[in-house]
């Protein structure tokens, strides 16, 4: 074997041990039975893992997908949050000075699955299909 072989053969050695995994999530989120229409959901690292981000994203049509950018690492117990609110029918006052009349919103997704969740997910290299039925 040449010495041109010999270094491809090395940086392909190399390459293959030192690439991360990626790793994607995706799933359905309902509420009641019915798909969640709008929201958003987040994978919070515990709090021992200080140098773990959340990864989160929109809830659409009862679907989310999280990419593989998101930072998320195999093996770790994370808390999940879902959060989706509904219209009331009612203006209120924004919060924003200038801000005028803006529609109300409540909540509909209990605590137990959002601020105080104590919904866990483990995700492993790769694809990830994740549901939640709450």
């Amino acid at each position: 074997m040449d010495r041109w072989n010999w270094g491809l053969l090395l940086l392909l050695l190399l390459s293959a041990g030192c690439s991360p995994s990626a790793i994607e999530v995706t799933g359905e989120i309902t509420l009641d039975g019915e798909p969640v229409a709008d929201g958003m959901i987040s994978f919070v690292p515990p709090s021992t893992e200080k140098s773990l981000k959340p990864a989160w994203s929109k809830i659409n049509s009862g679907r989310y997908s999280i990419s593989a950018e998101s930072a998320l690492k195999p093996e770790i117990p994370y808390r999940v949050e879902i959060l989706a609110y509904r219209k009331t029918g009612r203006e209120v006052r924004s919060a924003v000075p200038g801000g005028g009349l803006m529609q109300e919103t409540v909540q509909i997704v209990p605590t137990q699955f959002n601020r105080k969740s104590t919904l866990k997910a483990t995700v492993q290299a790769g694809e990830n299909e994740i549901n939640f039925d709450l």
